[in-house]
């Protein structure tokens, strides 16, 4: 699939889900789902999700690439060059 195309249909994907989640969290629907982040009254918790988000995605990309353990190698490496 040409890369067009791809970006097409998950635009198209993603429009598709988010309709849903927000059909499923009007008020009155009776399902019980709450919209919790992003909170438009509380910016303290807003901050503090997205820390924790921060952390997950961090944890994410160590776990499944350890592009963090090859970014620190690398800059242990540039720090005893310089020391040399």
């Amino acid at each position: 699939m040409d890369p067009v195309k791809k970006k097409e249909l998950m635009e198209k994907r993603l429009a598709e889900r988010f309709e849903y989640e927000n059909n499923q969290i009007r008020c009155g629907g009776g399902n019980n789902y709450e919209l919790i982040f992003p909170s438009p009254y509380h910016q303290e918790q807003n901050k503090k999700y997205e820390m924790l988000l921060s952390k997950a995605n961090d944890n994410w990309d160590e776990f499944t690439t350890g592009a963090k353990g090859k970014k620190k190698a690398a800059e242990m490496e540039q720090e005893n060059i310089k020391k040399e």
